[in-house]
């Protein structure tokens, strides 16, 4: 049988709760503030720099071509048998090894995520050169 005191600590006890002054606001306005001034005021890039497209080396081209599409289909590949493998994981773990079925649930997300960077790799790298 619990005790009153013990019924009585739980009551008390309060979760704290993080209250900002209005000082701290005002310094973190200002630190906002400087920061965007410092981004605003940043020098833009001479115009002069000359910037040219990448030219692949004469004859490298289609071979360039070739192995890109050779790790596109290696991507595909895996990400079925990544699916896969996950899903057997979660089949097979059903079943008294219910630690076996969350790792191969944890794993989709993961095998997920690399489809997608390898579909947008293209996008990417074109949006930073």
């Amino acid at each position: 049988m619990p005790s009153a005191l013990g019924d009585q600590r739980r009551r008390q006890t309060r979760i704290p709760r993080v209250v900002t002054s209005d000082s701290e606001d005002d310094v973190l306005t200002h630190y906002l503030t400087v920061a965007a001034d410092i981004v605003v005021a940043a020098p833009t890039p001479d115009p002069v720099i000359p910037n040219p497209a990448p030219v692949a080396p004469d004859g490298l081209g289609e071979l360039g071509n070739l192995f890109i599409g050779w790790m596109k289909w290696i991507l595909v590949v895996g990400g079925v048998g990544g699916l896969l493998a996950c899903g057997i994981m979660m089949a097979v773990g059903r079943r008294n090894r219910s630690s076996f079925a969350a790792d191969g649930a944890a794993g989709i997300p993961w095998v997920l995520g690399g489809l997608t960077l390898g579909a947008v790799a293209a996008l990417i790298v074109g949006a930073v050169m």
